[in-house]
């Protein structure tokens, strides 16, 4: 039978609050009188409307009565409302609905309805059905006022502490390994104690190659079973996975909907399957503290050497090994730094270390985060540090510990290292700079440009990237002869555009910014590896650039398509546009299809550069057409 933690409770009074919520509250926009303000609340799909009055009242938390006030509340149909903008001249809100990638047009006299204006998006289905899951408060809680977001804040963490044991829970099966033989006889392996004490809220970015879930990963057990943690390339060395199964570990929060948020049941188990496929695709940002060229300085250095003291990742300390840094491993014979394989801090194992339970080895990507305990008296960041339960302090006081065996400036070097931790990302991804006229001869803009052409010729390592890959790719927009041009390039030096024109060498496309000559504002930006392409010069990755598909309705020739460049197939009849132009169709007229395999005969930009894409399209056009 269920039990209620509060018997007393008025669950269909609670559930009656839903439709007057408004969960996880963004930035509002407020009238110009100053009289009205509109706040966006992405977790509930509306717009909360309140006067100044109502909002400088002495009483307004005693008086508000949501059910009345919510009366002047805005809903929006696309879900997920991020932000406002006010049209005061004609009394329209622009609202941005995250969910359906949308600006939502609200006309606040309400003579019209609201209408839909959908923005490109290139996100795939399963990143686009599994979001509401993490936000949405109406869907997944209790009351409409809390979700997953409400403590993992954008797929991330509240830097809070959570005691969330229940005595009426079993205990619970443990199989995950440990990291090496030796800590299995020093403490065998326990199994999973329901009063597991206070544990801090854990980021949700970058779980997809780190094994079970939780602190103690005790997800590995739960509503869909218990996994064996026997994964498929998993090995005590050299592993190629994590030994538990990040997929189960996730699906098995679907207990926390009701536990937590207070949902009456649960979500159905397709629904959390959609959650998890979108929240293991999240990854953690490239580290703001690591060098833009991916270099370390020497504390960084120095404390990387005593990460890996006995040996590359692939090697293990010999027993009562001087070089270890506690008495059997080195930091990465638990720690795993192996960026190839997916493991950054983590290969998804346990260990005792000392602590009264055991843990389940943690990642080591975001420890600048967790600054703000300075471990002396007086103001500070934050409430909770490192380790499970956030009770310590600094990393300085962590490698400090008696199980270490490290000097002071061994100490000093391996905090410096782990404040640097690389992750999935390179540094120099999200970089930009804009060069034009006013500024072509100042040496940090040049400079910065350098390098971020120099990081696409870069050798970078990263599982959920594809593995040996470059650090990023490049993209540059500008403006020529009043229209917008696109550039792009994979390995640096050498840049495509977007109107199958010739590449041009970076020092040409940035002496387009010179004031004597093109005069051209140009901005370059570092993209992830692979997605420059779709970013720089062909948005719908039809095998069509961006310049070509001139958006007319009219087919001139390969360099004048008269495609919409935000449409993979403008005409909607089965075959991209790319397809149909290297085949003799007219990728405007629905009527207009290629006839037998399309021959590729694009112009250099599908050649050179796009080629493999519009083999791909041709593919997928084709089985469109033989299904359909």
């Amino acid at each position: 039978a269920d039990l209620h933690t509060d018997p007393g409770a008025n669950h269909a009074a609670i559930d009656a609050q839903i439709p007057h919520s408004l969960a996880t509250p963004m930035q509002p926009t407020i009238s110009s009188d100053g009289n009205t303000i509109y706040i966006p609340a992405f977790g509930s799909s509306r717009i909360g409307v309140f006067s100044r009055t109502e909002l400088e009242d002495p009483a307004f938390e005693t008086n508000y009565l949501p059910a009345i006030q919510s009366a002047d509340y805005l809903t929006t149909s696309g879900g997920g409302p991020s932000g406002v903008a006010l049209d005061e001249i004609n009394n329209r809100l622009y609202v941005t609905t995250r969910f359906n990638n949308s600006v939502e047009v609200i006309d606040l006299n309400g003579a019209l309805p609201p209408q839909i204006h959908a923005l490109h998006n290139p996100e795939s289905q399963k990143m686009i059905d599994g979001r509401p899951f993490l936000y949405d408060s109406v869907l997944t809680s209790g009351n409409g006022e809390a979700s997953c977001s409400s403590c993992h804040i954008f797929g991330d963490f509240d830097s809070l502490a959570w005691n969330l044991g229940d005595p009426d829970n079993p205990i619970s099966t443990n199989n995950q390994p440990q990291p090496d033989p030796v800590l299995e006889i020093a403490d065998p392996t326990q199994p999973f104690h329901p009063m597991k004490g206070p544990m801090t809220t854990q980021t949700l970015r970058g779980l997809s190659t780190h094994g079970a879930m939780h602190w103690r990963g005790d997800r590995a057990d739960g509503f869909f079973g218990t996994d064996p943690c026997t994964q498929p390339g998993y090995a005590e060395s050299n592993s190629t996975n994590a030994p538990c199964d990040e997929t189960p570990a996730f699906k098995n929060f679907i207990v926390a909907f009701e536990g937590l948020v207070g949902k009456n049941g649960t979500i159905l188990d397709a629904e959390v399957h959609q959650f998890a496929e979108f929240m293991l695709e999240v990854q953690l940002p490239p580290s703001p503290v690591r060098a833009l060229d991916d270099s370390l300085t020497p504390d960084e250095q120095a404390g990387s050497n005593k990460w890996f003291s006995c040996g590359p990742n692939t090697t293990e300390c010999v027993q009562l090994d001087p070089l270890a840094t506690d008495t059997v491993e080195d930091c990465d014979g638990c720690h795993s730094l192996d960026p190839l394989n997916g493991f950054f801090g983590t290969g998804g194992e346990q260990s005792f270390e000392a602590e009264p339970q055991h843990m389940k080895v943690p990642h080591n990507r975001n420890m600048y985060q967790k600054i703000g305990m300075f471990g002396v008296a007086g103001n500070q960041v934050r409430g909770t540090g490192f380790l499970h339960d956030g009770s310590v302090d600094t990393l300085k006081t962590f490698v400090s510990g008696g199980v270490f065996a490290l000097n002071p400036q061994e100490e000093d070097d391996l905090e410096a290292f782990m404040l640097a931790f690389p992750t999935d990302i390179a540094p120099i991804v999200g970089q930009q700079v804009t060069i034009g006229p006013d500024n072509f001869n100042v040496a940090d803009v040049n400079s910065r440009i350098s390098l971020i052409d120099d990081q696409a010729g870069s050798s970078f390592e990263s599982a959920v990237l594809g593995g040996a890959v470059t650090a990023c790719d490049v993209i540059v927009k500008t403006v020529e002869g009043g229209v917008e041009k696109g550039y792009y390039s994979a390995n640096g030096g050498t840049y495509t555009p977007d109107d199958n024109g010739p590449a041009v060498t970076e020092a040409v496309l940035r002496a387009k910014a010179d004031p004597v000559g093109d005069a051209q504002t140009l901005t370059y930006t570092a993209v992830p590896p692979g997605s420059g392409l779709r970013m720089g010069i062909d948005r719908d990755e039809d095998a069509l650039g961006n310049g070509v598909e001139t958006n007319t309705g009219t087919f001139i020739d390969a360099n004048d398509t008269g495609s919409n460049p935000a449409l993979a197939d403008t005409d909607g009849d089965g075959f991209d546009d790319g397809v149909e132009v290297a085949a003799g169709s007219d990728p405007n007229d629905a009527g207009s299809t290629p006839a037998g395999i399309p021959v590729p005969l694009l112009a250099p930009l599908s050649t050179l550069v796009l080629g493999g894409g519009l083999l791909v399209a041709m593919r997928q056009a084709l089985r469109r057409r033989r299904s359909g």
